[in-house]
């Protein structure tokens, strides 16, 4: 298809998984709804986290998915809906219109404030929260569910 031709805009970037499915976060093969599904990443009480090395339309490339204790549950290049992961602000946080320091404010949160992973650029991740919709810098987020990241 057309849009498997176009290059995926490069990220490097850990969140977890907030979808509350008891059956766990359905993995396809591309950045679509109607794309086979290739895996599952159980749902962990604990929680999941994952690497994220891709964006395209709210959807997000997933190449690994670990328990927070350390346990391999995904391996391999896989996409999975932004809307089922999340990342905590770190601090006071600054939600900005674009990928860059210079960005303009649209919106501002709390420390350890929830927000729903939209996409990724680099180490700069999209986000949708009621606080507002666009950029957090890399030291303004945290991909863990059970820690602050110092």
């Amino acid at each position: 298809s057309a849009r498997a031709e176009r290059p995926v805009p490069p990220c490097d970037i850990w969140v977890y998984v907030k979808d509350p499915d008891p059956k766990g976060v359905n993995l396809r093969a591309g950045p679509g709804i109607g794309d086979r599904i290739v895996a599952v990443i159980p749902k962990d009480g604990d929680g999941t986290i994952l690497h994220l090395t891709g964006a395209r339309n709210g959807w997000v490339r997933v190449a690994r998915a670990e328990t927070v204790e350390g346990k391999v549950v995904f391996k391999g290049a896989a996409w999975g809906h932004g809307s089922r992961f999340a990342v905590a602000t770190r601090g006071p946080g600054r939600i900005l219109d674009a990928p860059k320091a210079t960005g303009r404010v649209r919106g501002r949160t709390p420390a350890e404030y929830e927000v729903t992973v939209a996409g990724c650029l680099f180490k700069w991740l999209y986000v949708k929260s009621a606080r507002g919709i666009g950029w957090l810098a890399p030291d303004n987020y945290c991909g863990s569910p059970v820690t602050t990241c110092p």
